[in-house]
């Protein structure tokens, strides 16, 4: 009689097991989410506490950038890999300022924890932020 029971509750099992297994995720960023301007609040560094405004712009097929970082102006650009809730800033030389960094986006797509260091030939500049989306 118990084994009448077992295999209809073992199905059921897998079944909804293969079911919630196909569901969408709740939070699927895009690299898109990271396009537009932001302000960036220093929190640790050689200059903080300091704000100012970046921008984000690009597409996949061009490529990211981001303009501003480190209060250096419009015309600092960076060339950036953006994905899926993470900002990469791969190690690039910008005229005299060697930099390297990344981010990490929140759930609500609208503030990110930005790390990166920046070396104007005069030591390395740890620097530690936050990003809201403007």
């Amino acid at each position: 009689m118990r084994n009448i029971f077992r295999k209809p509750i073992f199905f059921a099992w897998i079944l909804s097991f293969a079911l919630v297994s196909c569901l969408p995720d709740d939070e699927e960023f895009a690299p898109e989410d990271w396009l537009g301007s932001w302000e960036v609040r220093e929190t640790s560094g050689s200059f903080a506490p300091q704000s100012y405004t970046i921008n984000i712009q690009g597409s996949e097929s061009e490529g990211f950038r981001l303009n501003g970082l480190y209060a250096q102006g419009a015309s600092f650009q960076l060339d950036i890999n953006p994905s899926a809730g993470t900002l990469l800033i791969p190690f690039q030389q910008v005229g005299d300022f060697e930099v390297q960094g990344s981010a990490i986006m929140n759930s609500d797509l609208t503030s990110a924890r930005l790390t990166f260091t920046m070396d104007d030939g005069s030591g390395m500049d740890q620097v530690e932020g936050q990003m809201t989306k403007r």
